[in-house]
């Protein structure tokens, strides 16, 4: 009896992870974050809907896979408190800061995977996070 109650469990475990990676579905997509086709702020970056289990994003950094919102941090050469959520096809990267000390709070980062976009805020107003002025706030993945 105690052996049939294991196989029954294994196979029930078994199906339910072969079933949940059968619903899983990725989208990959590049985004330049930067303002022509040769910058440097050309960023892979890859979702992965996983069904019943928490949804996973990543970023392309130096040949890794990494964090996307890492990833974006790093490409960017952003400072601050870094957190994120990723849910419904999205990322949203926050990054907090001192006002007193940059002029602003926040800047958000939102990579939508469905639309295939990408567009930054500094407290809650479209703006550019790259140095040297000109950059879009917002922009086309494909």
């Amino acid at each position: 009896m105690n052996t049939l109650v294991n196989r029954l469990l294994a196979t029930t475990l078994a199906f339910i992870l072969l079933g949940t990676s059968a619903f899983s579905a990725e989208i990959k997509m590049k985004c330049n974050l930067g303002k022509d086709t040769t910058s440097r702020f050309k960023v892979l970056f890859k979702y992965q809907d996983r069904f019943l289990m928490k949804d996973l994003a990543y970023g392309r950094y130096e040949g890794k896979w990494i964090e996307a919102c890492d990833a974006y941090h790093k490409i960017t050469g952003m400072v601050g408190v870094l957190s994120f959520t990723i849910e419904d096809s999205a990322v949203v990267c926050l990054h907090k800061y001192d006002k007193e000390e940059w002029g602003y709070e926040t800047v958000k980062t939102i990579i939508d995977f469905e639309a295939r976009t990408w567009s930054t805020y500094k407290d809650g107003n479209p703006a550019s996070v790259l140095l040297g002025g000109g950059y879009p706030t917002s922009g086309d993945c494909n």
